[in-house]
């Protein structure tokens, strides 16, 4: 959580990913992030130990310690990832622009470019798309279809996950799953390609087209 003097990291294992938990021995990264940065200016590594049905604190630091010298509440976030097995297995965000007043309207957030690579072929009914950015994006959603060029264009599925955010030179694999009702062998790689939408807090309340800045390959 974010307050407006310390930020405090807490763990509640059965939210965990299971081969977080089956090491035992983990270690929380905490990396202070620029907004307008392509890489983070603040690392600190806690070592930590997870068990099952366990939950407590692993760190609680001033925002001044973790974001790092010079940095501002309005100027970097935070990243918090736990790795195991040398791995990351789970990681959330800290905006400490929570703590001022305006919020996400405090903070010039970055027009990023992101890009969406889609595979050449696919023989089953789900496809893996990689999702790339030059710079952070927060609340990244995918839609596959149905903006206001395909009003009533769509293909019909979900995503592995939505509605996320991404650092700097970060890159994702998202996958799409048709609906269990949808007769096609496999996906429609020309129309996911075509229909695909992607916005993200910075394009969404821009005063330009919401797809600026986004390029599907």
């Amino acid at each position: 959580d974010a307050h407006a003097e310390m930020v405090s990291i807490s763990f509640v294992a059965d939210e965990l990913p299971a081969s977080a938990l089956s090491k035992g021995a983990c270690k929380l990264e905490l990396s202070s992030h620029p907004w307008r940065g392509e890489k983070p200016t603040h690392v600190q590594t806690f070592d930590c130990q997870l068990s099952k049905h366990a939950s407590g604190m692993i760190v609680s630091q001033p925002i001044e310690k973790v974001l790092g010298e010079g940095a501002t509440v309005r100027s970097h976030f935070v990243r918090a990832t736990v790795y195991a097995t040398g791995m990351p297995t789970a990681f959330s965000h800290i905006y400490p622009s929570d703590a001022d007043p305006l919020g996400f309207q405090a903070v010039a957030l970055p027009s990023a470019h992101i890009t969406v690579t889609v595979p050449d072929q696919v023989k089953a009914n789900f496809a893996t798309v990689m999702i790339s950015t030059d710079f952070p994006a927060v609340g990244v959603w995918l839609e596959p279809g149905g903006g206001p060029d395909h009003l009533s264009e769509r293909l019909h599925g979900y995503w592995s996950d939505n509605s996320f955010d991404l650092v700097a030179n970060e890159k994702r694999n998202v996958t799409f799953f048709l609906d269990d009702n949808d007769d096609a062998a496999a996906v429609d790689l020309a129309q996911l390609r075509k229909l695909l939408r992607v916005v993200h807090l910075a394009s969404a309340t821009a005063p330009t087209k919401k797809e600026e800045g986004v390029a599907v390959d």
